[in-house]
């Protein structure tokens, strides 16, 4: 099996903040989103993938390089003008041998066993398979009907079909592909995987099946409360996993936290809970900064306040500053 990672998108829902940096590089308590990515796949066996590219290319060109560093054989998929999802994964898998896929969107971040993934898609003899979050649906358009025999039926409300009485999944990011699924997709011409293809192939009587994760975490980053929530899961997971005895924390911080290296944070100000602070970060006098990610080398002017915010590189937040829920760039 080889993979393929989504990572064309504009990460409009991010702005500013994705004008500098393509979302699959934001940071993740304190890691690249790809690194996460390139990890799980390696974790499975799974060392070629290509990624699709179209914002700010280079950066993630100059990031990745060619794989090497991380062990893996890296093909690397331009599109001057978007292909959608469908498109992009299309002309992915021409740059690599035949083989089943797995897709992987790269404004997601999870641990789930693929394994499992791809056994289930081999007993269901699919053509393409979904995973799909069983606990409840939060997003219309990633909506998924599926009946008891895992066939899905409908995508987003497409193809319309009697589906009363079966259940409503999110969708969260991640297919394995036939190559006979593949020779479906018009070359060159920008369409949706999801609303495209498997709705068009599903109203032919093809086999499009889903998987609903019971295990696992699973999280969209695609917005700042997503990003902001996925941090809280973490922040609480990590610290229910370590003996905070062995911490000792100055009062002015107040967990749980994530502070990276060669940090300068005032005896007055406070940082905490809820607060991710990137290398170099700067927080001056009487600062607050709870419920919020910075990123490298962000500074805090001296009575500024910070809640629900997320910062990006080098960015400076004036003094006496009071923002909340806000992007800054």
């Amino acid at each position: 099996m080889r993979a393929l990672i989504l990572a064309a998108g504009l990460g409009t829902r991010m702005r500013p903040l994705s004008n500098f940096l393509p979302k699959p590089l934001f940071p993740f308590a304190n890691t690249p989103l790809l690194d996460y990515h390139i990890e799980l796949l390696k974790k499975h066996g799974i060392e070629e993938l290509a990624l699709n590219l179209h914002h700010l290319p280079h950066k993630i060109k100059e990031h990745l390089g060619d794989g090497s560093r991380f062990g893996v054989k890296l093909h690397y998929s331009f599109e001057p003008e978007l292909l959608g999802t469908a498109g992009g994964i299309k002309q992915m898998a021409g740059l690599m041998p035949r083989d089943t896929l797995v897709a992987l969107n790269s404004d997601m971040l999870t641990d789930i066993d693929l394994k499992n993934v791809y056994e289930f898609h081999r007993r269901q003899n699919a053509l393409a398979t979904m995973a799909l979050n069983p606990k409840q649906l939060l997003d219309a358009d990633r909506g998924v009907v599926m009946d008891e025999q895992y066939r899905i039926k409908q995508i987003a409300g497409r193809p319309r079909a009697a589906v009363h009485g079966l259940r409503q999944m999110d969708f969260i990011g991640i297919h394995i592909i036939e190559p006979e699924l593949v020779d479906y997709i018009p070359a060159g011409k920008p369409c949706c995987i999801n609303a495209d293809i498997y709705t068009s192939l599903i109203e032919q009587g093809n086999r499009i099946c889903g998987y609903p994760l019971e295990k696992g975490f699973w999280q969209h980053l695609g917005t700042l409360e997503s990003y902001l929530e996925a941090h809280r899961e973490f922040l609480d997971g990590r610290d229910k996993s370590l003996d905070l005895s062995i911490f000792s924390y100055p009062e002015n911080i107040i967990p749980p936290v994530m502070i990276g290296d060669n940090c300068h944070i005032a005896d007055n100000a406070v940082v905490g809970p809820y607060a991710v602070l990137g290398d170099g970060c700067v927080i001056a006098e009487h600062a607050q900064v709870e419920h919020s990610v910075l990123w490298d080398g962000v500074r805090v002017g001296q009575g500024a306040k910070l809640n629900k915010c997320v910062v990006g590189h080098k960015a400076v937040v004036e003094y006496s500053q009071n923002i909340v829920s806000r992007l800054i760039a």
